[in-house]
Order: structure tokens, then sequence, then C-alpha cells
């Protein structure tokens, strides 16, 4: 290990202690498949987050992650800036800043928590698979209560199959280890305001998230040096 790799190690090992259980946490959200208002989206973070989330490990870039909305009318606009607290729910859940608090359904966290580790059935994870993340999204939304049924029972879609597989599967009280991203415009102090969506992720297993911190500072400390 060369004394450069081996310093920032080092300082990363004291910022797990350093990181406070609060920091801010800021993103960029772009694009990903799907045709529609919904479908995959992929978040890049710009800070030292407390965790590295889970990730199909299929992006060019390896600072993204996938995720898909939560909530169906809250909006943000691609490539721009925001912060971002960690949540069991949506904050709005009528969207748009107002409205009470929505907690995440089991079923929801577990499509994703199958998606976003490969193993959803049914799922296209080829490079045209737009069908594919429009039929989560639908589901999802469903779920959540965001939307109406797209879909009837046994039709053969694929928002059916995911539905049944969620309905059937889902253990009451798991989600998963997902969690909801609550994304804000603005973050002064302690306060954020200007909610622009509600985003899933899924967060590493406990005994791996100090790696996680270590990951990050590390990823940030080169982005520095060879930037």
């Amino acid at each position: 290990m060369n004394k450069f790799l081996s310093r920032i190690v080092t300082l990363a090992v004291v910022g797990v202690l350093a990181v406070p259980a609060t920091a801010d946490m800021t993103l960029r959200i772009t694009v990903g498949p799907g045709s529609g208002p919904g479908g995959e989206f992929q978040v890049e973070p710009l800070s030292d987050w407390d965790f590295v989330p889970v990730s199909l490990g299929e992006l060019t870039n390896p600072f993204r992650f996938e995720t898909f909305c939560l909530e169906r009318y809250e909006y943000f606009q691609p490539g721009q800036i925001y912060h971002a607290v960690l949540n069991t729910g949506a904050v709005c859940g009528d969207g748009g800043g107002s409205g009470s608090f929505d907690p995440l359904s089991e079923q929801a966290a577990y499509l994703y928590s199958h998606f976003v580790t490969g193993r959803l059935d049914g799922y296209d994870y080829g490079p045209t698979r737009s069908s594919s993340a429009d039929a989560l999204q639908d589901v999802i939304w469903y779920l959540e209560g965001e939307i109406a049924k797209t879909w009837t029972d046994a039709d053969g879609s694929l928002q059916d199959k995911f539905y049944q597989d969620a309905m059937n599967n889902a253990q009451p009280g798991h989600f998963y280890s997902v969690r909801v991203l609550n994304v804000w415009e603005h973050h002064v102090g302690e306060e954020y305001s200007g909610l622009a969506q509600d985003q899933l992720v899924m967060v590493p297993a406990p005994g791996a998230a100090a790696l996680g911190v270590i990951g990050l500072t590390v990823i940030a400390a080169l982005r520095r040096r060879l930037g």
C-alpha cells in the first residue's frame, strides 16, 4: 500500500468516529431506463454518506445506484444537486410538500430489495428494459397508494407478476434493509425545505456500515487527489 493510500485509509477510519448521524447527504439524480414519469433512476452520492447503498453493480459510473420513486406527484430536476435524509417513509404522503408521513410498505420494500440485488423474477436486466422498469414503478406506486391499479389480476402482465410476488412473499414487519431517501432542495443548519422526491435505497448490513463510510471517504479523497 503506498503512503498516499495508507494515509487516506487512516484518515477514513478516524472519520468513521467523526461522522455525525445527522451528516448532510448530497446527491444528484439522473434518469435511467423507463418510458414514463417514473421508471429506474440513478443516484450519485456527492458527499461522504454514512453507508454505501446497495447497487446492481452494472453501472459504468461506480458511484451511482439504481432507484425508483416512491411518490407519484413529487418532482425533481435531473442533474441538480439535492440534499437527502434517510427515513422509513415519505415525509409528505400527498406530494408537493404537503400531507402526512407515509410509511414504506413491506411489499414495496420486498420488490425493491429483490430488484437491486438482481433477484426480481421476471425483471429484464438487459440494456433495453424500459417495460420492466415501467411495470415495477407502477406496482410500487400502487402499493404506496399513489395510483389506481393499471392491470387486472392474472392478466399475464409484468405488473401482475410483480404484484402477486410481493403480496405472496413479503413478510409482515420486514423491510429487507430498504429505506427511503427524502430528497430536499435546501438545507440550512438542521432545517430542510423544498421537498423534491422520495427515493428508495437499500442499506448494507449493519456490520458493513463502517466500511461504507471508509469506502466513500476514500472515494472522495481520491476524487480530490486525481481531479
